[in-house]
């Protein structure tokens, strides 16, 4: 049959040399099949993929892309096909070079021999068959992985003549796991196969890295040893995290017997992953750790605390939301981070309407957004909750200070206009709409001292200036300054001044 045959891609400029390899001898008596044939290496790495071969031969000197470029980019991305190099150039270090690259033999074109040929292609074709092995069996796997037309009795005889050999009997398992990693995809296949053929042997697997960047690990163990499972990803989880420095989480599919149901369980696994959010800390997540019914938002809660402006009840609102959801997971990763920036939206919007000047939170808000969008977990999530919080605080404090400020300056100017009235706090908190243990504790904040002391300092600093400009009594002196008890006012004065009223005028007046 086709598929246990050889398969060669040649790839040379020259149309004639190309037809001397496919005629130089009967290929499949000898196992192999001319899959294609390219005119330079761009060329043949668009056909790579569709036809898979085991061996290329190919040319250096070529135009568009040469023999060189062509292996470099090849290794990186299919490092178990081997490759052939035919040229016209004898040049001990320019063939060092070219081994330097990956290739697995070099041969002069004009000396081209084709026993020599067949005898290298032989010996290539069974110094590796586990790394081929792999591939058919990959390349199955991904075939079902992504909407192949694969059905189940087809899928397992390719895995079998992949050497993998699954029971019609027993069902599978996909393990998946997300990977996070600077190194190519097709280079990282290459250096975890050993390891993956050590950690899962004598269970028979399958493994592949999907389009999307996950690596999935197709398993079929036998009853009795379903319970190595958690402890083979543990191993695998160790393996990875060394390999990539990365930290690496698993998803276990639930167990299937139909090979074209893989595709359903690969996007099962890979909605599984988004809840990893919710788990830091675990290796191996199942579909059972995830709850039914997602929890509400507290919503009305929320905003009666932010009708008031209250802001230790406002986070703390969300930070027990955010703890409720990791204890009980069912919230989709997405929603629940729209939840949270929503939230976090309703509370610009109320300091907003409280007249706080929300210009700088604005700016800074996208940049929050974004790093939410990104947190990696919940516990980076609530971190950023602290951040943003800490920022919302600075800019109410900043803002209520000067707001007090103004307000005090305002209050202390209505007292200088007003001191010569039977003025008490509780009149100034009624001017002002403001409540009078706010207003007595203000007073006390801006000048150390309580409302009456206050008041009588600026009652003192008028009679002085009374004493100072006007030929006036002391009792009209006292009266207009506020004071009712002209003893009382000259007691008063001369506490502040170690002088009396009489005494005080004197001197400015003799000054005068």
């Amino acid at each position: 049959m086709e598929q246990h045959l050889t398969k060669i891609l040649i790839i040379d400029d020259e149309l004639l040399l190309r037809n001397g390899i496919k005629y130089l001898c009967n290929w499949e008596e000898n196992g192999f099949t001319i899959a294609g044939e390219a005119s330079n290496g761009l060329e043949a790495l668009h056909m790579i993929e569709e036809i898979q071969p085991d061996i290329i031969l190919t040319d250096i000197i070529m135009s568009v892309m040469d023999g060189i470029e062509f292996t470099k980019k090849l290794k990186e991305q299919y490092p178990w096909i081997h490759i052939i190099v035919l040229s016209s150039y004898d040049d001990f270090e320019y063939v060092k070079s070219l081994f330097k690259l990956g290739v697995d033999d070099y041969l002069l074109k004009p000396a081209l021999d084709k026993d020599e040929l067949l005898a290298l292609m032989n010996r290539l074709r069974s110094a590796s068959p586990g790394i081929r092995s792999h591939a058919s069996a990959a390349q199955t796997l991904k075939e079902l992985l992504h909407g192949g037309t694969l059905c189940c009795p087809d899928a397992l005889q390719r895995f079998r003549d992949a050497h993998t050999d699954f029971l019609e009997t027993e069902p599978y398992l996909l393990l998946t796991g997300k990977i996070l990693s600077d190194i190519s995809f097709y280079t990282l296949e290459k250096k975890i196969a050993p390891e993956i053929a050590g950690q899962f042997a004598p269970h028979s697997h399958a493994f592949c890295i999907s389009d999307e960047g996950y690596l999935c690990i197709l398993l079929q163990t036998v009853p009795e040893n379903k319970d190595l499972v958690p402890a083979l990803s543990t191993a695998l989880v160790t393996m990875l995290e060394r390999k990539t420095g990365k930290k690496m989480i698993f998803t276990l599919s639930e167990p299937y017997n139909d090979l074209s149901c893989t595709l359903t369980r690969y996007k099962d696994c890979i909605r599984l992953l988004e809840y990893s959010f919710y788990f830091p800390e675990r290796e191996l997540l199942y579909p059972e750790d995830i709850k039914a019914s997602a929890l509400p938002f507290p919503q009305q809660e929320y905003q009666k605390n932010l009708d008031p402006l209250y802001l230790p009840g406002v986070r703390h609102l969300l930070r027990q939301y955010v703890r409720r959801t990791v204890e009980s997971p069912s919230t989709e990763v997405f929603v629940f981070k729209k939840q949270i920036e929503s939230a976090l939206y309703s509370l610009i919007l109320a300091l907003t309407m409280a007249g706080f000047d929300t210009s700088g939170i604005n700016m800074e808000k996208v940049k929050y957004f974004k790093m939410i969008d990104k947190a990696p977990d919940y516990a980076v999530l609530d971190k950023i909750l602290d951040d943003f919080f800490l920022l919302v605080n600075n800019l109410v404090q900043r803002e209520t200070a000067r707001r007090d400020l103004d307000l005090f300056y305002q209050i202390k100017s209505y007292i200088a206009d007003n001191c010569n009235q039977d003025l008490k706090l509780s009149d100034i908190a009624q001017a002002f709409h403001l409540n009078y243990t706010y207003l007595s504790t203000l007073f006390y904040q801006k000048t150390n001292e309580h409302f009456s002391d206050y008041l009588n300092k600026v009652r003192i600093e008028k009679a002085r200036h009374l004493l100072q400009t006007q030929k006036l009594s002391i009792a009209q002196v006292s009266e207009q300054a506020g004071f009712i008890n002209q003893g009382y006012f000259s007691k008063i004065f001369k506490k502040y001044t170690e002088m009396s009223p009489r005494e005080y005028q004197k001197i400015y007046q003799r000054g005068k």
